[in-house]
């Protein structure tokens, strides 16, 4: 049931999306009801048809995206903006400075090889 659950909810936000982003286009902005069945055939003929090939593809793509948005969002960003942070409180204050995460840059630099390798152990485990 999940999976379907998951799969439907792709399935209508990427309908969505594409059908507005053709719809932006010129050639297929009018309303007219003659124009919509070749767009939706545009939209929904290229991964039904992939789909169709590989049913386990959209699995498997979702596996690769979360891995690297829970990495890259939970790990690189929140280490890399605490050592801007760091740099220019360092910078700007004269000698009163509050350490953010203690062993400073080296705690950074795990956290970052941490988040890095899970990204590699994700796409070396095809």
């Amino acid at each position: 049931m999940l999976k379907i659950q998951k799969i439907a909810t792709s399935f209508i936000g990427f309908v969505y999306g594409l059908l507005d982003f053709f719809k932006d286009i010129p050639v297929c902005a009018s309303n007219n009801h003659s124009t919509r069945l070749p767009l939706y055939g545009l939209i929904l003929f290229p991964p039904m048809s992939l789909g169709m090939l590989n049913p386990s593809i959209f699995l498997t793509a979702l596996d690769y995206a979360r891995t690297l948005c829970i990495s890259v969002v939970g790990g690189i960003l929140p280490a890399l903006l605490i050592a801007w942070k760091q740099h220019h409180q360092q910078k700007y204050s004269q000698g009163m400075n509050i350490m953010l995460v203690p062993g400073d840059w080296a705690t950074l630099a795990l956290v970052i090889f941490v988040s890095l390798s899970v990204i590699f152990k994700q796409i070396l485990s095809i």
